[in-house]
């Protein structure tokens, strides 16, 4: 009977992990900022170039093709999110970290465009 519920529960996971989540488009680096689930609907555009010139954040190599981003604040170190190459077929790694954040912490963070406003200019 476990097996079935592991099978029940990663099934629903997998949705879970598909919702959809605020992405910002980090300079002209090609590169995304995903945020976290949690997350979603509380950022703005300020507030990610914030975090990512706070001295408590952090961008790490994680496992698949993107970069993880963390924020120590004091008691826990919490996941904020991923930082995503535009071309999904590019991976991130360590090399890419110090790229990644002269262009979230010198340049212009937007929003990245939603689906309707994409449809919109079919």
């Amino acid at each position: 009977m476990g097996l079935l519920n592991n099978r029940s529960n990663a099934g629903n996971e997998s949705k879970a992990a598909k919702a959809p989540r605020d992405r910002y488009i980090l300079g002209t680096s090609e590169t995304y900022f995903e945020a976290a689930q949690y997350l979603t609907g509380k950022l703005t555009a300020d507030k990610v170039k914030a975090l990512f010139a706070n001295e408590k954040t952090s961008v790490e190599e994680t496992e698949g093709k993107s970069l993880k981003v963390m924020f120590r604040t004091g008691t826990e170190v919490k996941f904020i999110g991923f930082v995503t190459a535009g071309d999904a077929s590019l991976e991130l790694d360590s090399e890419d970290v110090a790229v990644v954040m002269n262009h979230a912490t010198t340049e212009d963070i937007t929003k990245a465009i939603d689906p309707d406003r994409l449809v919109d200019m079919f």
